[in-house]
């Protein structure tokens, strides 16, 4: 079954610029069967990812955002010349999984690689359950204006551990939820009191 995602590119520009965070940003969680798991200490999101072994050594991924739990899933490689913010119909699919993904996708860098980054919103949110139970992921493109729509594969993936991963996200997304109402706790405790009385 194809399941086309629907969301405007321009979320998706916005989400490419900041995907991955700065050393200062995100601290490690841990490592989970070869997958490293982040937490963002601005945003409260988690990001699980791993480097695989390969031409130009893929790096594969998923971004979850804490309150809405989208899910963003990115992949990057060396050797791969797509530019940033180039606009691609992009498609993901599962092995064991009877569902494909299928939607709008962006190009961005990190470290010196490129590649794209695909969000799922809404019930797509079943992106996390099959990531974590599929044995591996095929990323492909389309080229526009191809009538036959027909797929080109960007790379293929074991999905290894990626229960193991899962497990851990969902820890760490936990972990974030208790920081996050301790700020916003500590917040309301004060927002009565003025930063400067004073100033006018």
């Amino acid at each position: 079954m194809i399941k086309r995602i629907k969301h405007p590119f321009a979320m998706l520009m916005l989400v490419s610029a900041s995907l991955f965070h700065t050393p200062t940003q995100a601290k490690l969680f841990g490592t989970f069967a070869g997958w490293e798991v982040s937490a963002d200490d601005v945003d409260y999101d988690c990001v699980v990812a791993r480097e695989h072994e390969g031409p130009g050594d893929t790096v594969m991924g998923l971004n979850v955002e804490l309150v809405s739990r989208d899910i963003y899933v990115f992949i990057v490689n060396a050797n791969w010349t797509i530019k940033e913010k180039d606009n691609i119909e992009a498609g993901i699919g599962i092995d064991g999984v009877d569902k494909a993904y299928v939607g709008p996708a962006v190009g961005f860098m990190s470290d010196g690689k490129r590649g794209l980054v695909m969000k799922m919103v809404g019930e797509d949110h079943d992106f996390l359950a099959n990531f974590a139970r599929g044995s591996g992921i095929r990323f492909y493109r389309f080229d526009a204006g191809d009538k036959e729509n027909k797929p080109h594969l960007i790379d293929y993936l074991n999905l290894d551990g990626t229960q193991a991963a899962a497990d851990a996200l969902g820890r760490c997304l936990s972990t974030q939820r208790a920081r996050l109402n301790a700020a916003e706790a500590y917040k309301r405790r004060w927002k009565d009191i003025p930063a400067d009385p004073f100033k006018k």
